[in-house]
């Protein structure tokens, strides 16, 4: 069980509160970033705390209990999260929505060096995650990857974007390990696949997908 995992991890992004063209504006920007450093304020405190490290260890025993019992059932566990302020008020995104996941899954008799192996494949993540059409280690520098990924989300509509992502992994006590991955650069790519294919300007496009962090 990965306590910090590119797709099995709390994900949390800004996308647009309707489909039509729409600027990436200031005030939607900052208050993005207020929302991640309080979110990684507490995952930090997580992962250097001595108590626990899975965000399980830091649940009401009753709820830690329920969730285990499902992923050790072979079943995926995804929850909605909120993160707040200090004193509980909401961080609203002007124009946008900010979207917050928790999951977790139980992958019985592997090694975590085989399974973060595997994760740090990147030039294989298109063969994997059916949302990633294409995808490519641009570096790699110690613990600290630069990745592309070309995203394809079909919803009411079909978008296509051009991402690039730097992802760090870091090694804690007891051989347990985590990461941390957020987008450099999101491009929606119009009339993706055709000749006329071309980027669209970085936070001017449709809005789907500003950001993304895991």
């Amino acid at each position: 069980m990965i306590r910090i995992n590119i797709f099995l991890v709390s994900v949390y992004l800004a996308t647009a509160s309707d489909a039509e063209a729409i600027k990436l504006e200031a005030a939607t920007v900052k208050a993005w970033e207020i929302y991640v450093q309080l979110t990684e304020k507490r995952i930090e405190a997580e992962l250097n705390s001595t108590s626990g490290f899975l965000r399980t260890d830091f649940l009401p025993p009753g709820e830690a209990s329920r969730i285990t019992g499902i992923i050790n059932s072979g079943r995926a566990y995804i929850e909605r999260m909120n993160t707040r302020t200090a004193d509980g008020r909401q961080v609203s995104a002007p124009d946008a929505m900010i979207h917050h996941w928790f999951g977790s899954i139980f992958i019985p008799k592997i090694r975590s060096d085989t399974l973060l192996n595997w994760v740090k494949d990147y030039d294989q993540h298109y063969r994997y995650f059916k949302e990633v059409e294409d995808s490519k280690l641009l570096s790699h520098d110690g613990d600290t990857f630069d990745i592309f990924l070309r995203f394809v989300r079909k919803k009411v509509v079909t978008v296509h974007y051009n991402t690039n992502h730097t992802a760090i992994y870091r090694h804690h006590h007891d051989g347990l390990e985590s990461s941390r991955s957020f987008t450099t650069r999101i491009a929606e790519v119009q009339n993706a696949g055709t000749t006329s294919e071309m980027e669209k300007p970085v936070g001017d496009d449709s809005g789907f997908l500003w950001r993304l962090n895991s």
